[in-house]
């Protein structure tokens, strides 16, 4: 299981963000399963009465992509390192013009995956060195990793521009002209804001200060760049319309580059065969009931007698219950092949599928889930708990289907996916209380008061399996009718 991570944040106020991520390996097809829990307090009536499954799946929305490979700088601007993006798009470029075959749309995918992994090789290093300057560090060999970044930056925009020039050649599409331009705009941004991050975390320690002397030169260096190559994305401290259309250009070119991880998806037809087929079984056994109750009836009475009307009219009534609960039956006895929600994962590279995901979503009280998970909720110690109102559960289970063989053979950069769930909070809101309290307390002779947050607290317990190892995490919402304040990690991964 090494290589598992699941991970609940806030996304806004008024959503939450579940980022799971999967390894995956080219010798064999890969089943995973999520199973999450979402504990309420009963005044919110998240129950199937009011909630309900369809409502549940509305506020969700689901997206697989390909986790962004770890690519240190040093390996992207290594020229005999094969797996760089960097080095393929000069090689595909090298290829242009000598009637070798060019796949624009395989310039294109390196063109936006070299973006992304310099943006998260940049945000990941800063990381780092934040954590290692706020713990007990060695300040020496800290200035020198600092200082070694700061002139790999250097060194990969140097090789990136150079590249960049090679864009005029007249083989090229003008498409792939513009997308090394929004690639080096992307690029410059993400450049400016990490140096100046950066340029905060060091700044303020003397031993440090090789490093800030170092970066401040830089600081507004990839500024004056944007500017003279004419893109728009410079900040204007007057001009707030200009800082409007700056972000918004930063939000464009952001999904532009991460487009190229997402896996496209459409819903799959299997589910609504599978029901199709339930349906009409259950229907052929209800119909077969009030078939032989017709029978029954005309040896037993007259024809057109009351008593014959009676016991047909019985049997039709019973006839469409029984269709439902056989129904119900059904689908408790095949849970895998029915679904709420099933998609078809398709590589967008390559357009061949590479897997598939099955999700449905059930409501349930605590007390009918599983053991294990009932613990893992109540790692607290409350002994009034069987005497307070029961939570409401929603059970989301979702399995992932992966050929990891058709994966890496078109990506061999790719070590895990990451699947994205995001759900919306505001259903969860409507029945909370006034968010503003006031308490009340005596000091220096006086009676005051001051503003408390009313919070309910919702508990996520996340199960996530593969084969037999399984993996559990809990995490808490802290939530007011005017949205989220945070989310807490109760405990880090727990191994089954």
């Amino acid at each position: 299981m090494n290589g598992f991570s699941c991970d609940v944040r806030a996304h806004g106020t008024h959503q939450i963000e579940i980022k799971t991520r999967y390894p995956i390996s080219a010798k064999r097809d890969l089943k995973y399963d999520l199973d999450l829990y979402f504990f309420s307090p009963g005044q919110l009536q998240l129950d199937a009465r009011r909630y309900g499954v369809q409502k549940f799946f509305e506020d969700l929305k689901a997206n697989t992509r390909y986790t962004t490979p770890g690519i240190p700088l040093s390996r992207l601007i290594d020229e005999s390192f094969e797996l760089s993006p960097l080095n393929r798009i000069n090689r595909i470029l090298d290829g242009i013009g000598t009637g070798g075959r060019f796949k624009p749309e395989k310039l294109l995918y390196e063109i936006r995956t070299l973006v992304n992994i310099y943006k998260a090789e940049l945000r990941d290093t800063r990381r780092v060195i934040q954590l290692e300057v706020a713990a007990v560090y060695n300040p020496e060999v800290l200035l020198a990793r600092i200082i070694e970044h700061v002139t790999l930056i250097d060194t990969f925009l140097s090789r990136l521009r150079a590249t960049m020039s090679r864009f005029i050649d007249p083989h090229i599409p003008e498409q792939l002209r513009a997308a090394i331009e929004w690639a080096d705009e992307s690029i410059s941004i993400a450049t400016e804001v990490e140096r100046l991050k950066l340029f905060q975390v060091v700044d303020p320690h003397n031993a440090l200060r090789p490093a800030a002397e170092r970066l401040k030169p830089s600081l507004d260096r990839e500024a004056a760049y944007r500017r003279k190559a004419g893109y728009s994305s410079v900040v204007n401290p007057s001009d707030q319309r200009n800082n409007e259309d700056l972000l918004y250009r930063e939000g464009i070119l952001k999904k532009w580059a991460q487009s190229a991880m997402y896996m496209s998806s459409e819903q799959s037809r299997s589910v609504s065969q599978a029901g199709h087929i339930i349906a009409g079984v259950a229907a052929a056994v209800a119909m077969s009931f009030a078939v032989a109750a017709t029978f029954l009836a005309g040896r037993l009475f007259v024809s057109y007698s009351i008593p014959w009307a009676l016991l047909i009219v019985v049997s039709y009534i019973f006839k469409d219950r029984l269709k439902e609960v056989l129904r119900s039956i059904l689908i408790r006895l095949v849970p895998r092949l029915i679904a709420d929600d099933a998609d078809v994962l398709t590589d967008p590279a390559v357009n061949k599928k590479v897997g598939s995901t099955r999700s449905s979503a059930a409501f349930r009280k605590s007390r009918d889930v599983s053991a294990r998970i009932r613990e893992l909720r109540n790692l607290s110690q409350n002994p009034f708990r069987d005497i307070l109102p029961e939570e409401d559960v929603i059970h989301y289970r979702r399995r992932i289907r992966i050929n990891g063989k058709i994966l890496q053979m078109n990506h061999q950069r790719l070590e895990s996916i990451t699947d994205i769930l995001r759900l919306k909070l505001d259903s969860w809101m409507e029945e909370m209380d006034n968010p503003e309290n006031f308490l009340t307390y005596f000091e220096d002779d006086r009676i005051k008061r001051v503003v408390a947050a009313r919070v309910y607290h919702a508990n996520v317990v996340v199960a996530l399996a593969h084969g037999i190892d399984v993996n559990y995490y809990r995490f808490r919402l802290i939530l007011t009718r005017n949205g989220l304040i945070r989310v807490e990690t109760v405990t880090e991964r727990i191994r089954a």
